[in-house]
């Protein structure tokens, strides 16, 4: 059987709160679930990851592994664990999903600031 799917889709609010707050929106296979939360990272935060990734030395490929963990774990942790609704909606669908596996799809075409961040380092620190 294919994987399930734990459909997510990140959009910026208007307002222009500090942080930044977003809706969160997930189509899962035990429900839907939509919640708003703020930003995990701040545009200077935004700013040194892309510093990192950008280094060009053989020598800062470690500092550029570090960080790509670090950057991936909080961006877990902003789309599952940044609300209770979110976590049990994730936790219920490993369940289901089984050894068949859980496939994330994540639109960010509505994430402003969060938009150009590299989503393919999210990880489960887990």
């Amino acid at each position: 059987m294919p994987a399930l799917n734990f459909a997510v889709e990140i959009a910026a609010l208007p307002g222009g709160e500090l942080p930044p707050t977003y809706r969160v929106k997930v189509a899962s296979p035990v429900g839907e679930v939509s919640v708003d939360v703020a930003s995990p990272l701040t545009e200077q935060e935004i700013d040194a990851y892309f510093q990192a990734f950008n280094e060009v030395r053989p020598s800062s490929r470690a500092a550029q592994a570090n960080a790509a963990r670090e950057l991936g774990e909080r961006l877990f942790s902003f789309l599952i664990q940044s609300h209770r609704d979110l976590q049990s909606a994730y936790i219920a669908s490993l369940e289901r999903a089984g050894t068949d596996g859980l496939r994330i799809r994540l639109s960010v075409d509505r994430a402003g600031l969060l938009a150009p961040l590299p989503w393919e380092t999210i990880r489960d620190p887990n």
